[in-house]
């Protein structure tokens, strides 16, 4: 229960901020997340995106 309690309070979050992302390795989690315009990456997405990786 507490899990489900901290998963909607990052979701009502990222909305309130108007993220565009969030980054995490824990997907599954984040299913519904994308029908709020909101991008799922991985660490390592993430550094290829701001060029860090190749």
């Amino acid at each position: 229960m507490l899990a489900m309690k901290k998963q909607y309070l990052l979701h009502r979050l990222c909305l309130s901020v108007e993220a565009r992302y969030i980054v995490t390795y824990n997907k599954k989690d984040f299913v519904k997340i994308k029908n709020f315009n909101i991008e799922l990456l991985t660490p390592k997405k993430l550094l290829v995106l701001l060029g860090e990786l190749p």
